[in-house]
């Protein structure tokens, strides 16, 4: 149990009276819930390993200095909370967490998230986030809510999504006061919909306020927006590249070359 920092030990000794270093097998299988959040503001301590609890399905280690985040035994996750991680460079790998249905994260420094094999997924929350560029959720066909709330993301394709419920995904006051300062009107991130797409599950003020929150579009089978969509995905490498700049200057320029890029097709 190397690999388990004092900190995990200490909760699972207080909670379930359980001696990690010593555990039996049936005990491990039997801790269902971890919850470490803020428990220490000991920055040399980044790695937090729960792969030696397989029948986890809680965890939830959100405000803590953390580079490598492992659950790769956690075959049972459903519950995963990082938010508020220390630090600009977490390795994540939820590829076995076959069954995570709910995931909250946001100021993590966290550049891609590629939910591809999650797909029971229910519910993603990501707040205040200056890093991430690229979310993948096109496998994720139970995903009901979708908050992406200060997130500087250019793009999210939620073409294959249809039970959906609650979306709210805009830059917050990233870009307040500086309308048509990169472009015409305000940057803001690109939404691409299949063309049954109810608009009315995006939240109310963000969806009042959607000349400054988001732009959808609606994409049909061999359409223009069709054509489009495909083009920014190919554009990957791109932007994931795309620099984190207090101003989010380097995302607003993107932005205006993507509309221009849909204006010329």
């Amino acid at each position: 149990m190397s690999n388990i920092n004092q900190h995990i030990k200490d909760v699972v000794d207080r909670i379930y009276q359980i001696d990690v270093d010593t555990a039996t097998k049936e005990q491990l299988e039997a801790i269902e819930e971890i919850n470490v959040s803020d428990i220490t503001m000991n920055s040399e301590i980044t790695t937090w390993d729960f792969s030696a609890f397989p029948n986890l399905k809680k965890i939830d280690c959100s405000y803590l200095f953390i580079k490598d985040l492992i659950t790769t035994g956690c075959s049972e996750l459903e519950y995963l909370r990082w938010e508020g991680v220390r630090g600009n460079n977490i390795h994540l790998d939820l590829s076995t967490n076959k069954k995570l249905k709910k995931v909250i994260g946001g100021q993590d420094g966290i550049v891609e998230l590629d939910f591809s094999p999650n797909h029971l997924l229910e519910e993603v929350s990501m707040s205040l986030s200056q890093s991430l560029r690229w979310i993948e959720l096109s496998h994720c066909n139970n995903l009901k809510k979708l908050t992406l709330f200060g997130v500087l993301i250019p793009f999210v394709d939620l073409t294959a999504l249809h039970n959906l419920e609650y979306v709210n995904i805009s830059y917050m006051n990233q870009y307040r006061n500086m309308a048509d300062e990169y472009g015409d009107g305000y940057p803001r991130p690109i939404l691409f919909v299949n063309k049954n797409f109810n608009e009315s599950i995006i939240d109310e003020h963000t969806r009042q306020y959607s000349y400054y929150t988001y732009k959808l579009i609606k994409v049909s089978e061999g359409s223009k927006e069709q054509k489009f969509l495909n083009e920014v995905r190919a554009m990957k490498e791109k932007i994931l590249s795309t620099p984190v700049d207090r101003k989010g200057e380097y995302v607003a320029i993107l932005h205006y070359a993507l509309m221009n890029k849909l204006n010329n097709l």
